[in-house]
């Protein structure tokens, strides 16, 4: 399969999710171009100081609904999926954390974004902490991290980290790729009830999952090994 092949295909796919989609939700975004390969579609909704909100591993900003309807009121929000994810290209390559982090500082730089205030959820979390990696903290007002460790993955025991590098968790990590493959809808449907405490009902179920399925089996698969 050649690069170019592949590309296209995944535009087909991506066109063909968004047909699906259902016509009770609204998408009044837009796109901005980051590169050759990648255009960031995003929501830009209020005035003041930036807030910019990042959705976690294979979420689209949907999920920020009522978060931007509350903070557009005092500030200028711009919610935006990330490379893979929701309306956004899906690229072959650079499926990364690291990547994230870089196309997070264009997307800022490209819309003349100052003193930001970065609220990132759950795995999104990485891209805010790549970002501070490569290009510090001179342009941030603050940082907010919900649900999320400071490591990915650590072998020391008592570590604050997402996992712990023994047997049991590097097998159910194995474990979860080989579900994604064969099996995507159905890991979509028990992260959505991992994560909540509550009950959840069919409805807000499918709504999840109907997000979760934008993103490519391949680039969930690449961020979730990063």
């Amino acid at each position: 399969m050649t690069r170019m092949y592949a590309t296209t295909l995944a535009s087909a796919v991506l066109s063909l999710s968004l047909s699906c989609l259902g016509a009770t939700e609204v998408y009044a975004g837009q796109f901005l171009k980051i590169s050759d390969d990648l255009q960031l579609y995003y929501e830009d909704r209020g005035s003041g100081s930036p807030i910019v909100l990042i959705p976690g591993w294979t979420a689209s900003q949907v999920v920020f609904e009522h978060q931007i309807d509350h903070f557009a009121q005092t500030h200028r929000v711009i919610a935006y999926d990330p490379r893979s994810q929701g309306f956004s290209s899906q690229t072959i390559d650079h499926n990364t954390y690291s990547q994230h982090g870089r196309d997070l500082a264009a997307l800022i730089e490209k819309l003349g974004l100052k003193h930001v205030t970065l609220i990132a959820w759950s795995a999104a979390c990485f891209d805010a902490y790549s970002y501070i990696r490569a290009f510090d903290i001179d342009n941030l007002a603050a940082l907010v991290c919900i649900d999320n460790p400071a490591q990915g993955l650590s072998a020391s025991p008592g570590d604050w980290a997402l996992v712990q590098a023994d047997g049991k968790s590097l097998a159910d990590m194995h474990d979860l790729r080989e579900k994604l493959m064969s099996d995507q809808r159905g890991v979509a449907e028990s992260f959505f009830k991992f994560m909540n405490a509550r009950d959840v009902t069919p409805e807000e179920s499918d709504w999840f999952i109907r997000q979760f399925l934008l993103c490519p089996p391949y680039a969930a698969l690449l961020l979730q090994a990063d």
